[in-house]
């Protein structure tokens, strides 16, 4: 019952290839917070590497397909509401 977010960003050529030329891994987090107290790393990958390529798409391929959208609405759910001790 808990809810995890993920993130990352993946850039594709013009729908020529199926597979990403450039993919970041990180945090990409710019708050306050972060740049203050957190310890956060982004790092940006740029290949052409068909294999590496092949494993960030179906990296965001599995993400999309088991990830659901998370709107205002998911937390006034019963089920998420954080109980009152």
């Amino acid at each position: 019952q808990w809810t995890y977010h993920a993130k990352g960003l993946w850039l594709y050529e013009n729908d020529r290839d199926h597979t990403p030329l450039l993919t970041c891994i990180g945090s990409p987090n710019f708050g306050a917070r972060s740049i203050q107290r957190d310890l956060e790393a982004q790092l940006a990958i740029l290949t052409d590497n068909a294999e590496l390529r092949s494993k960030f798409h179906h990296e965001r391929r599995r993400l999309f397909h088991y990830g659901s959208l998370v709107t205002s609405e998911t937390f006034k759910q019963t089920s998420r509401l954080a109980p009152f001790w």
